[in-house]
């Protein structure tokens, strides 16, 4: 294992260096110190005890610390210590739809970090302000909702706490909708090619694409949108999270993948084909080339922003 101390000058008292919990998601950052053969590996006094061990310097988690790998002594790594753990916070409840996402999504990916549910975004927001664990990690999930007020608002002051936390960590994510609704395969999994909704849903598609391109070019005027209108008349009355949702339960309803604020469809959460209620003539883009449930959440991972927002804050996707 490793114990790493953040690079503000090397603590003289080398207990004060903090041991670090590795997973998938930073095993790219921590490759290189693994690979150290331990024949360099030499005697350190650390955490009371003279253990075998490596100095070096190294970017954990967006941080560059002076790290010191060990043999490990138990399953701890240190007798009476206790490995570093990471939390994912959610606004959403247990048994919603983002919820139920995110602890796959994670399982799949990271199955070391710990999803949690804060209720809503005031509830998240305080919870962040009253941390007062500074052993583990936390990376918070708060959609960015930037056309909602008061979700703006309360993103102001989440910034303000997290910004003075060295442990927490902010995903920029708009809403976990938006996510799916932008996955580069998303019409080509719901639909087989030859499906008669491709043709029925032609004006949510189209919305989709123009709303999508619109977002990732840094435009936030995205209501005036031809494509947009010609789907919805009263687009103006929708923020984008609620429009993202309104487009992505259209396009998927009736289907495995149907995605609502209260349910998330099987064929999101499950192996192909696990879908219970599948009917005969029930066929996907993905029933000739059927994909297991981690395959699917890589394949989520990497076609869509997620995984550039897992790299901005230190977190390294193995794929």
């Amino acid at each position: 294992m490793f114990w790493g101390h953040a690079l503000h000058g090397f603590p003289e008292n080398l207990d004060q260096l903090g041991p670090h919990f590795i997973c998938s998601f930073s095993l790219n950052s921590t490759k290189t110190l693994l690979d150290i053969d331990i024949g360099e590996y030499y005697e350190i006094q650390l955490k009371g005890k003279t253990v075998r061990g490596y100095m070096t310097d190294a970017a954990i988690w967006g941080v560059k610390r002076r790290c010191v790998l060990t043999e490990s002594i138990g399953k701890t790594g240190m007798e009476g210590s206790v490995l570093m753990k990471t939390y994912l916070w959610i606004e959403d409840r247990k048994g919603k739809s983002s919820y139920i996402f995110w602890q796959t999504f994670m399982a799949q990916l990271c199955p070391g970090i710990v999803v949690e549910s804060k209720k809503n975004n005031s509830e998240l927001v305080k919870a962040v302000n009253a941390l007062g664990d500074n052993e583990n990690r936390y990376v918070i999930v708060f959609d960015n909702s930037f056309d909602n007020l008061q979700v703006v608002m309360e993103q102001k002051m989440l910034r303000k706490y997290a910004k003075a936390k060295n442990n927490v960590f902010l995903l920029d994510i708009i809403c976990f909708e938006y996510s799916l609704l932008e996955f580069k395969d998303l019409i080509e999994w719901i639909y087989a090619s030859d499906d008669e909704f491709l043709t029925k849903r032609k004006n949510a598609i189209a919305a989709r694409e123009k709303l999508v391109k619109t977002i990732q070019n840094g435009e936030l005027n995205y209501k005036d949108i031809r494509e947009i209108v010609e789907y919805n008349q009263n687009a103006d009355s929708y923020n984008v999270e609620q429009l993202s949702a309104k487009i992505l339960f259209d396009l998927t309803r009736n289907t495995g993948f149907e995605v609502s604020k209260s349910n998330i469809g099987e064929c999101w959460i499950k192996s192909c084909c696990e879908w219970r209620q599948r009917m005969q003539d029930d066929i996907c883009g993905l029933d000739a080339g059927r994909l297991q449930l981690k395959e699917k959440m890589q394949h989520i991972c990497k076609g869509t922003s997620l995984f550039m927002q897992f790299q901005s804050i230190g977190l390294e996707v193995v794929l």
